[in-house]
């Protein structure tokens, strides 16, 4: 751990001179949960470009696990660091090393826009007591989920919960929304018609399995012995972190389409504990969640939503899941269950956000 507070000093130090650079009227997005802008940065992105004082900057990268890219993104720190010591606002959607573990200008303003609706696992600083006491101690030593002046959320709930996560004053929790949940709103995510064009999607109903990530993965088997491949189609996405290959033609994986537009195609959504079992609620659609592991998974990542005992469509036993698919499917319930936790689905968070932003820039 040693090294650890010698490399945190080393690159504050070298963060010196940036931070003394001219401020520029300028937003930084930072993610490294894909290698590509996400269908939220690009909505704020959009709106901003219209601001012709304000200039936009984007670093996304994700660290893959190999040496080649800790190595990259180990030089990339100085363009973050450069962009940072220059600019006004700050926007990243998960823990950045940049951000957490470097002293920052005052009037830096960087709000945390999680890449998630609703929040059913525990988060951040939530999962500290769940990891090994190296690992807890790393996660301390790294500065985790520090820094942060807002934070943009999508419910009294899930205020709550990042609250806790990341250790922000209520006060500064907004509960504006996110601009996922407007593209879902006005249907933008209706894509239909293109994947089962090209992936030959007719005659037979679909469903849709998006499970979250885990280190120990279902046992396929016991989950596609279950299906009727007669009647339909079962469609797989891999979270983005998961590996999986399957040699078995009867399954369909689709992986180059986001999971709010795959919805799209489904005539039954089957989750977990991944907060796109709200997306797939609000997109109406007749939407499960397989929890086979709930006991394990509760114990050992820790639940902010308790999904079995407060949505009835879900399920340990994947007969009783399958058995309850043609079953007549109570959708207003699952739409009361949603908009607990999704409270601002009006189709204006993107322009509360933008606006915010904007009352900043002039501010500072």
């Amino acid at each position: 751990m040693f090294l650890i507070d010698i490399f945190k000093i080393t690159l504050n130090i070298i963060y010196l001179p940036f931070k003394c650079l001219k401020e520029k009227n300028k937003i930084l997005f930072l993610s490294r949960q894909t290698n590509q802008l996400s269908l939220e940065y690009y909505a704020l992105i959009k709106e901003l470009s219209k601001n012709n004082n304000i200039e936009i900057v984007t670093i996304i990268k994700k660290i893959e696990g190999n040496l080649k890219s800790y190595l990259f993104n180990f030089f990339l720190l100085f363009k973050q660091m450069y962009h940072l010591g220059t600019s006004k606002v700050v926007i990243t959607d998960g823990y950045s090393i940049p951000i957490s573990i470097l002293k920052h200008r005052k009037n830096l303003i960087i709000i945390q826009m999680w890449h998630a609706n609703g929040i059913i696992k525990k988060i951040g600083l939530q999962t500290l007591d769940k990891r090994s006491k190296k690992q807890k101690k790393l996660a301390i030593k790294m500065n985790m989920h520090k820094n942060y002046n807002y934070v943009i959320s999508s419910s009294k709930h899930s205020s709550m919960v990042f609250n806790k996560a990341f250790n922000v004053n209520l006060k500064n929790i907004l509960n504006f929304g996110t601009p996922m949940l407007d593209y879902i709103y006005y249907r933008k995510n209706n894509k239909s018609k293109e994947i089962k064009n090209k992936y030959n999607l007719y005659n037979k109903k679909i469903i849709v399995y998006l499970p979250t990530y885990r280190k120990n993965m279902i046992d396929y088997n016991i989950l596609l012995k279950n299906i009727d491949f007669d009647k339909y189609y079962f469609v797989i996405k891999n979270h983005p972190i998961d590996k999986l290959n399957m040699n078995d033609d009867r399954v369909i994986i689709i992986n180059d389409y986001i999971a709010e537009d795959l919805i799209s195609i489904a005539d039954y959504v089957i989750s977990d504990y991944s907060n796109v079992v709200f997306e797939a609620i609000l997109s109406n659609k007749k939407t499960f969640c397989y929890i086979y592991d709930y006991e394990e998974y509760k114990r050992d990542f820790g639940l902010n939503i308790d999904i079995k005992k407060q949505f009835k469509y879900a399920f340990d036993d994947i007969d009783e899941l399958i058995e309850n698919l043609d079953i007549k499917y109570d959708m207003q319930y699952s739409l009361n269950f949603a908009k607990k936790y999704v409270e601002n689905f009006d189709g204006k968070c993107t322009s509360r956000i933008i606006s915010f932003i904007e009352k900043l820039m002039i501010k500072y």
